[in-house]
């Protein structure tokens, strides 16, 4: 599985009030200023346990509105182990 993330910055020559618009109609917001907070610097997860297809299609999505994301895998949990049993 994969995470999509997003750097709260955009691409060289992209449009702020398009990428802004297009964030919000790719996550079905009603109030164009939730995304406010993702531009404010610092690296976003935007989607977690997405396939790597379905996070590439997104990502690229995102890029070509001027977002500059990153498609990362999740990182592998180690299973629980259970406690040796007390003799």
């Amino acid at each position: 599985m994969s995470d999509l993330t997003f750097s709260g910055a955009l691409l060289p020559g992209a449009d702020p009030r398009r990428a802004r618009l297009q964030l919000t109609a790719l996550f079905r917001l009603t109030d164009p200023d939730a995304v406010e907070p993702f531009f404010r610097g610092g690296r976003v997860t935007l989607r977690r346990g997405l396939t790597p297809a379905e996070a590439e299609r997104l990502c690229e999505r995102l890029r070509a509105a001027g977002l500059d994301c990153e498609v990362s895998p999740e990182p592998e949990t180690e299973p629980e182990t259970e406690p040796e049993p007390v003799p």
